[in-house]
């Protein structure tokens, strides 16, 4: 009997008892996957560190502003910290390995994701998952997760599904925010090629 590889609709899933709580979105961004030794519960997703976590100069040193420095100056010193706070994350990023990581398909969603590696994987093996999410304020983001499946698709070609571990409310919603605009922008661009 052949196999059909079509995606369950969401009356069969619930059939299966497959449960999805958050958007998944099909996208092309930077990833990386290591294994990780131990238990990942007991290691926390993180903003990887030089970037940035969601607020830039402008806004945030705004009370500051009021009548004490001229709003020219005042632009020219936002206009220097952003591009000091770009120079610093290129050098977190050589730092974190990540300067050179190329792009590649992804299926993300806030509980986990499904990607290609050329490394292979165990089911229950613990990986460090490195993100870029190109938010309003770009961002690379780690979590950790536990392997569900590992299939091999040609030699030293793997399709891997992670389910994150456990993560704080911050991420998660950093990963849930960015999938729920990048399906409003896929939706919208098929609704513009439709036309």
């Amino acid at each position: 009997m052949p196999k059909d590889d079509r995606p369950n609709t969401p009356v069969e899933n619930a059939r299966q008892g497959e449960k999805r709580h958050h958007f998944r979105v099909d996208d092309f961004l930077p990833v990386t996957l290591k294994k990780v030794s131990g238990d990942c519960s007991c290691m926390k997703a993180r903003i990887i560190s030089g970037f940035r976590s969601g607020s830039d100069a402008s806004t945030a040193y705004d009370d500051m502003l009021q009548d004490s420095v001229n709003p020219k100056i005042w632009k020219m010193l936002v206009e220097i910290n952003t591009k000091l706070n770009l120079i610093l994350d290129q050098f977190c990023l050589e730092r974190e390995g990540l300067n050179k990581v190329e792009r590649q398909v992804v299926s993300l969603s806030a509980s986990g994701l499904r990607t290609k590696a050329s490394e292979r994987f165990e089911i229950g093996d613990f990986v460090e998952i490195g993100i870029y999410l190109p938010t309003n304020v770009p961002l690379w983001i780690a979590v950790y997760g536990k392997v569900m499946r590992n299939k091999e698709i040609s030699p030293n070609e793997y399709e891997v599904a992670v389910r994150f571990c456990e993560m704080d409310e911050e991420i998660r919603d950093k990963i849930f925010q960015y999938t729920l605009k990048r399906q409003r922008e896929i939706i919208r661009t098929r609704d513009l090629e439709c036309m």
